[in-house]
């Protein structure tokens, strides 16, 4: 038997038995009692994000966030209170501190309906919408060993359901729209339909499904914060992959790394790989000086442990650098033993600890700027203005309370440097342009964006829901809407815009003044706006993410990316109305038509 045959031969064996272990190893897995919860993505994938396990020890059901480090995967528990619900409780750690409370967010019947807390119908399990059922379906290709149901959340979230004994929803509710698929869940181990008044495992995975992990994504992406400073796992991969072109550099140059031949070459095969550990502490002390001296390290680390994202190209990656090992080991010498050791070691630990999903940025969530300080000011002799407004969501209840302090003379000051008052003759477009270039103090807006951002942040609003607080900020009742001709201030001049912060010491403005100033404001905390006109009106769009409008419950608003105002180099600007209340970010209203909007300044 020649070369070639001897090595096709132990190619197919050592193949033969990984294939083998691979498919034994699943066909275990599905004798394990637990579900699995994926999430309908934007591609119309589903994308597994939870999971839910009996714990025979604790005699317990445990739920997992998949999207966790390793180490912090359990997330809470799904258990039978004293009432017959299933109870979601998940964990809460303290900002300030490592205490970990448990709070209940929501619950399932035994027909299948999920409520809130506040027992709010929020959803089902079930095979088809509108028949909540949590016993699931199974399918013959799979020899009927997993069970299968999809997870709904009802089209009007805020309706109060008959109690929880099942009685139904009233005879009087008004048709709703169809009901939307959020998710799906898969549950091994159960080879029977469920015993009455039990609780599968695949209705308390549809639960955790619905009323956490759909709504963990209304939150800020924080990954910033969960990287640990002083870990290890995170730089296992660098330097499995800095070892390799080390271990190349002396291969090339013949260094012989260690010689112990008293140890047998079975053993001195393995030997240079014990260097890794080393390289491993090398490079993570670096990370640690580099965090330490302010160096973003642990988002480029992220970036390159994310790889491409999909935990499957781990799985082909540990699949062949085994077998090459195996292959170098057995047929062509022990040469390249060691770096495939050391990559298998670097593959599995980022694969135990990174995220599988793939890597896409929503949202550039704001959170409080720990360095900012107002400015002191002598309040005795200003003019003292106060604010308040409240955020229109169905996510959340916020209200804000703000004061401001101005004195006349910065006030007079821009009035007599508005453009529209030194010289109207040049026209409306002109003179806005000139108002948003000119250079004023931005304290006020500062102080505005630093209060909204901050109460947004404490109170866990998502992005838009954030965006939302800032608009409202803008809106009736809190800035009154008057035309110019209600205005005295405004000197009797037409069309007459005035400085954001004329109308913040006014409290009042017509819809360009208001536009101007919402235009202002989300500049200053950072997001990219336009200032729109028509003939007859003015407001903003501002630039979002369209998956952003998912996170609405009550209202399936639109198809985001069809309803934008406008396209503009990827981006999506969504129209913003700034004069009356209860507008939310893209409502145009019964009035409003987004083709009027013909002339857009876009600020940087």
């Amino acid at each position: 038997m020649n070369a070639l045959e001897l090595l096709s031969a132990h190619l197919g064996i050592i193949m033969g038995i990984i294939l083998v272990l691979y498919f034994l190893f699943k066909f275990i897995r599905i004798l394990i009692p637990k579900a699995g919860g994926y999430l309908l993505k934007e591609n119309g994938k589903f994308n597994q994000e939870s999971m839910v396990k009996f714990n025979p020890g604790k005699n317990n059901y445990r739920a997992y966030d998949l999207n966790k480090n390793f180490a912090d995967r359990q997330t809470g528990e799904i258990f039978v209170d004293s009432d017959g619900k299933a109870w979601v409780q998940v964990q809460k750690e303290s900002r300030g501190g490592t205490d970990i409370t448990y709070e209940k967010i929501g619950y399932i019947d035994l027909h299948g309906n999920v409520y809130d807390k506040n027992h709010y119908h929020v959803g089902y399990v079930g095979s088809v919408p509108g028949q909540p059922d949590m016993n699931g379906r199974r399918k013959w290709y799979e020899l009927f060993l997993r069970c299968h149901a999809y997870v709904f959340k009802c089209a009007r979230q805020e309706q109060l359901i008959a109690s929880a004994a099942g009685e139904g929803a009233p005879e009087s509710m008004p048709e709703m729209p169809q009901d939307q698929c959020i998710g799906k869940c898969i549950e091994t181990g159960r080879f029977r339909s469920r015993k009455p008044n039990n609780y599968t495992v695949l209705g308390r995975a549809a639960t955790f499904l619905l009323l956490y992990q759909h709504q963990q994504k209304q939150k800020p992406k924080e990954e910033e914060f969960s990287v640990y400073r002083y870990c290890w796992h995170d730089t296992a991969l660098i330097s499995a992959v800095l070892f390799s072109m080390l271990y190349a550099v002396f291969y090339l140059f013949n260094v012989e790394l260690i010689s112990m031949p008293f140890l047998g070459e079975w053993w001195v095969a393995f030997l240079p790989a014990v260097l890794y550990p080393v390289v491993w502490a090398v490079v993570r002390q670096v990370k640690i000086e580099m965090s330490l001296s302010g160096k973003p390290v642990e988002q480029y680390l992220m970036l390159f442990n994310r790889n491409t994202g999909l935990s499957g190209m781990n799985n082909l990656i540990l699949l062949f650098a085994a077998a090459a090992c195996i292959i170098s080991f057995t047929i062509y010498g022990r040469d390249f033993v060691p770096v495939l050791v050391v990559i298998l070691a670097g593959v599995f630990i980022n694969r135990m600890y990174s995220k599988s999903a793939a890597w896409v940025v929503y949202e550039r969530f704001l959170v409080p700027d720990p360095d900012y300080m107002p400015e002191e000011e002598d309040t005795e002799e200003m003019i003292h203005r106060n604010y308040r407004w409240d955020l229109d969501s169905d996510n959340a209840g916020l209200s804000g309370s703000l004061d401001l302090y101005f004195t006349e003379e910065e006030i007079q000051d821009l009035r007599d440097r508005n453009p529209f008052r030194t010289d109207a003759s040049q026209g409306f477009d002109h003179n806005i342009g000139l108002l948003f270039r000119e250079k004023v103090d931005e304290r006020h807006l500062r102080r505005v964006n630093h209060y909204i951002i901050e109460q947004a942040y404490e109170a866990g609003l998502n992005g838009l829901d954030t965006m939302q607080f800032i608009l409202d900020f803008v809106q009736e009742p809190n800035i009154k809407y008057h035309t110019d001709e209600e205005s005295t201030e405004t000197g009797g001049i037409p069309e007459y815009a005035r400085f954001p912060v004329e109308t913040l010491y006014d409290k009042r403005g017509d819809c360009d003044c208001k536009a101007v100033l919402a235009a202002a404001l989300f500049r200053n905390a950072g997001y990219k706006v336009a200032f729109v006109t028509s003939n007859s009106h003015a407001a903003i769009a501002v630039a979002c993410p369209k998956e952003w409008f998912s996170y609405y419950n009550t209202k399936n608003l639109f198809e985001a990316d069809k309803q934008a105002l406008i396209d503009r180099n990827g981006l999506y600007y969504y129209y913003c109305e700034t004069t009356s209340n209860s507008f939310r970010i893209g409502d145009y209203g019964e009035t409003i038509s987004p083709e009027e909007f013909r002339n857009f300044i876009f600020l940087k």
